[in-house]
């Protein structure tokens, strides 16, 4: 199965190195897309002009901190869309091939919420269908809304709502996702939670203490660990002084993969 990612940015850090290499060394074939020529690639990944898939003239950011995950959304589906890729997010770790027997890839984070750091679907799925009707200039609602907050935006804007990027972190995510995977049904096809999410994202700090987990220890049915990569790098910054410890998870796993430079990572 043909992988895909994202990345915004001329060259790729040391959590999505050991990302994209861990994805290589399961067997996997990886392609990452990008908005100009990008550096630190590991062997073995290609890489290829993301100007076709989504246009890149205009690249959507949060306002408050500035990160590209918004585009990343839209990228997703966009690429999705095409009937060739299967998505995955450049912090999630491959414990063996990512193989299945059907397109509706995707598994729980909680027992309520779909992520989508790894999201297989049909091309013509309707859930799909849904998603890419967002696009960059996108004006409106977000499609997860309380009552309450819909009625105060519409006041708020004379019922024409307001831009995409701000509508708030996950609106158009996995937010977005399990909404209209509910809705069309699509959402009896999702994984458990063991298959990507195993260390939830409030556990992150344990991914990089030492002997806090097993690099062993992941349930047989995961086929990789989402690494939550704005919390572990904080977590690397603000608990380990910029450095992985060898004797963490994720050091035992940048060892195996021959980066064991990443121990010096400075977050």
């Amino acid at each position: 199965m043909k992988l895909a990612s994202l990345w915004i940015g001329d060259r790729l850090g040391p959590i999505e190195i050991l990302s994209a290499q861990s994805f290589v060394a399961a067997g996997n074939d990886l392609t990452i897309f990008a908005y100009g020529p990008l550096a630190d690639v590991p062997e073995g990944v290609e890489v290829r002009d993301a100007e076709p898939i989504l246009s890149g003239e205009k690249i959507l950011r949060y306002p408050f901190h500035g990160w590209p995950s918004l585009h990343s959304n839209l990228f997703r589906y966009a690429i999705i869309a095409t009937g060739d890729y299967l998505w995955v997010d450049l912090d999630v770790l491959a414990l063996k091939a990512f193989s299945f027997d059907t397109p509706h890839v995707f598994g729980w984070e909680t027992e309520t919420s779909v992520n989508c750091a790894v999201l297989g679907l049909p091309a013509d799925s309707p859930a799909l269908s849904e998603l890419l009707k967002y696009r960059v200039d996108t004006i409106g609602f977000p499609p997860v809304m309380t009552d309450w907050q819909r009625r105060k935006l519409w006041l708020r804007s004379l019922g024409r709502g307001t831009e995409i990027e701000k509508w708030g972190h996950a609106a158009i995510g996995p937010k977005a996702v399990t909404h209209f995977l509910t809705e069309t049904g699509e959402i009896g096809h999702t994984m458990p939670r063991e298959a990507f999410y195993p260390v939830a994202w409030e556990d992150t700090s344990k991914l990089v203490a030492p002997g806090a987990i097993d690099p062993d220890g992941m349930p047989e049915e995961s086929y990789g660990v989402h690494l939550w990569g704005f919390q572990i790098k904080r977590a690397i910054k603000w608990r380990r002084g910029g450095a992985i410890p060898p004797d963490s998870f994720v050091g035992v796993h940048a060892a195996r993969l021959g980066k064991p430079e990443l121990w010096d990572y400075a977050a």
